[in-house]
């Protein structure tokens, strides 16, 4: 009986914790908080064939590009693959001027005897970077996130050279609009434009973020951590009761960066990366400006 009648207690409390809004614990310091779990260099993983050869292992490079293929080598690639958990890559092959339907984590790509004239490639997470070869030319510029890939003289590839970066994709967007206190809030705002007030400064009370890419927020009000919100929901007081303190952001499959400016400091405080506290959670310094943009920054 006592057991039970403490269980019941516990589980109030817990309720009335939750009603209150001013936990000090996050949900996110509960869980993973690594965006899409990068935590360190992505170890990718494949295989390649060569025109009237065998599939080949791809040597693992968790520093830089890995490499399917041999520059300069007669033979060319009729047979592709790469995979990693985190990334989750895509690709796509061109065979005698056609586009293949679009492989990824681990399948083949290609046929066997059909050279590989250029290939695509996509991340699911963050960004990937890619060039190719060819027996007559070096290798190519690097394009970037399912653009082509061709050898400089238009040859049958046989080298390509691959890397995956915690980073926005190219051409990634977001938008956001914040609440001041006593004030409406403000249009939705492109990733990379400030916002802030031009005659006056008030605290910020409201944060709405949304980039189609499963972000992730969460503001302090007067120090204290508050519940998770989710591409486009509210974090933060719209009574203006309580003022936004700090925040930080995930931007999902897309990373992000932001920064902002205190009323003790009117100048804007460095770039923050993707999860980190902007700023100390205990400062009490009310935030009056913000800016938000995808990160293209790169490790």
């Amino acid at each position: 009986m006592f057991e039970s009648k403490c269980f019941r207690f516990l589980v109030v409390a817990a309720a009335a914790v939750a009603c209150l809004g001013l936990g000090s614990l996050s949900p996110l310091e509960a869980q993973d908080t690594s965006g899409f779990g990068y935590d360190g260099p992505v170890g990718l993983r494949g295989r390649f064939r060569t025109v009237g050869g065998d599939w080949q292992a791809i040597t693992p490079n968790p520093l830089g590009p890995v490499r399917a293929g041999q520059p300069g080598a007669a033979a060319s690639l009729d047979g592709f693959s790469v995979k990693d958990a985190t990334a989750q890559i895509e690709y796509q092959v061109l065979l005698a001027g056609s586009w293949q339907t679009w492989r990824g984590q681990g399948q083949a790509a290609g046929t066997v005897k059909k050279p590989i004239e250029g290939i695509k490639i996509r991340a699911g997470n963050g960004s990937v970077r890619y060039r190719v070869s060819s027996r007559s030319a070096g290798f190519s510029d690097w394009v970037e996130d399912g653009e082509p890939a061709l050898a400089a003289d238009h040859g049958p590839v046989n080298s390509v050279e691959v890397e995956w970066r915690p980073m926005a994709t190219k051409g990634a967007s977001l938008e956001f609009r914040v609440l001041f206190k006593d004030h409406a809030f403000t249009p939705w705002l492109k990733g990379g434009a400030k916002a802030e007030l031009e005659k006056e400064a008030t605290d910020l009370i409201g944060l709405e973020i949304r980039n189609g890419h499963g972000v992730r927020y969460e503001v302090a009000l007067d120090g204290r951590w508050q519940p998770t919100a989710i591409d486009g929901e509210l974090a933060g007081d719209p009574t203006g009761k309580h003022r936004i303190t700090s925040f930080r952001v995930f931007g999902g499959a897309s990373p992000v960066r932001y920064r902002m400016k205190s009323k003790e400091n009117a100048e804007w405080m460095p770039w923050f990366s993707d999860g980190d506290e902007c700023p100390e959670a205990g400062s009490n310094r009310p935030i009056q400006a913000i800016q938000i943009e995808p990160d293209r920054r790169g490790p």
